[in-house]
């Protein structure tokens, strides 16, 4: 189990192409916990301007800090206007985010 967590130790924010679930740690039993991973699928400019279609997030309780981890994580994304879905509903207000879910990065549209 420590091999493991040594492994996937401080991994939160990777590329769904090199998908590793992030690991919580060893519990007393000797067994490996595993936290909640949610993928984040990018359209558009977010994923030219990322380099990827998806990314993996680790212990993120919601959109709001979803939203902070992306800005850290690529800054250029904080001048840019961009919508959450969540379960492939639009967003507008911060929501809860749960293991499974699935969430996506959308560029602004018009047209109608």
């Amino acid at each position: 189990c420590r091999r493991i967590v040594r492994s996937l130790d401080g991994i939160d924010k990777i590329s769904a192409n090199h998908f590793k679930k992030p690991a919580g740690g060893c519990t007393h039993a000797g067994s490996l916990e595993v936290t909640m991973a949610v993928k984040l699928l990018l359209f558009g400019q977010m994923k030219e301007l990322t380099g990827n279609a998806e990314l993996i997030f680790g212990q993120v309780p919601d959109t709001d800090q979803l939203k902070k981890e992306l800005i850290s994580s690529f800054p250029q994304l904080e001048k840019l206007p961009f919508l959450i879905a969540v379960d492939k509903e639009l967003i507008q207000t911060n929501t809860p985010i749960t293991d499974g879910q699935e969430l996506a990065l959308l560029p602004p549209y018009s047209g109608g």
